[in-house]
Parts: C-alpha cells; structure tokens; sequence
C-alpha cells in the first residue's frame, strides 16, 4: 500500500509541475515516483533494505 500511494503522489506532483511548468516540481515528483516503484518492488520480492543495513525492524 505505501508504493502504490507514494506512487500516487509522485504522478501527482509531475502533473502539477507540468500544468505549473515547475521544474522543481516535476524533479521531486518523478524521484517520489521512483520511491514508490522501489518499495513496491521490495514488496513483491519480500526484501527490505532497512534489514539488508542490519536496522532491527519487526517481522
């Protein structure tokens, strides 16, 4: 659910910069974008980068 919302906002963003013409906007929206597809990805492979660090985190 967290990818698919961050994904969600990143979509948003570049929108609004682009109806904007904001490049900052459109920057930030696409790296929120890539987040999302990131943790989706870490979703459906079952990894998860805090634990490859070694950060105790619950199962």
């Amino acid at each position: 659910m967290t990818g698919i919302i961050t994904d969600a906002v990143g979509i948003g963003l570049v929108v609004a910069g682009l109806v904007s013409d904001t490049v900052a906007v459109i920057v930030v929206g696409t790296i929120t974008a890539g987040v999302g597809l990131f943790v989706i990805g870490e979703g459906v492979s079952g990894w998860c980068v805090l634990r490859a660090l070694g950060v105790k985190t619950p199962l």
